[in-house]
């Protein structure tokens, strides 16, 4: 609100009410300052030959952003998807070692780039439905990962099996 003096404003607010305010007065202002009708005019003048063309480019800024954030915006939570995987597979990799399955911590990652589907689609779907504990994503890789890896019967390999002669 605003008086001749003065200008009222909430300083603090919580759940859209006012809890305090706090008071400017206008002659705290060191320099003068000037607003007539006359300036304001002038100054509407000027812009408003622009303001329909600025309008109509900020039109096509905002659908060519768009677009452009839904590639790149795309690359990089895939890019911050795998980078995680990295730190996730290490993890299952341990528990590689420990129970001597003799995979490699490449293959673990190639198995966790598609195990990594499922926690994804979980996570979503808590967060959806408002579940208490919605970033369980870490945890539903590791498990998944884990009957993943116990139910491997053989080291997966990326080479073909070399044929003997003779």
């Amino acid at each position: 609100m605003a008086t001749k003096n003065a200008v009222v404003y909430p300083s603090k607010s919580e759940n859209n009410r006012v809890g305090e305010t706090s008071v400017f007065y206008f002659k705290d202002i060191k320099q003068d300052v000037t607003l007539n009708k006359k300036i304001y005019n002038n100054f509407l003048s000027i812009i408003r030959p622009y303001s329909n063309k600025a309008l109509f480019f900020v039109d096509y800024f905002v659908v060519i952003f768009m677009f452009l954030f839904l590639i790149f915006g795309s690359l990089l939570w895939a890019g911050m998807t795998m980078f995680g995987l990295v730190f996730l597979t290490f993890f299952v990799w341990i528990v590689n070692l420990i129970f001597k399955k003799q995979f490699s911590y490449g293959s673990l990652y190639r198995m966790g780039m598609h195990t990594v589907t499922w926690p994804i689609l979980t996570s979503e779907f808590l967060g959806y439905v408002k579940f208490p504990f919605p970033k369980l994503y870490s945890l539903i890789f590791l498990a998944w990962m884990l009957i993943v890896l116990f139910s491997q019967a053989k080291k997966i390999s990326r080479k073909a099996p070399v044929k003997k002669r003779g």
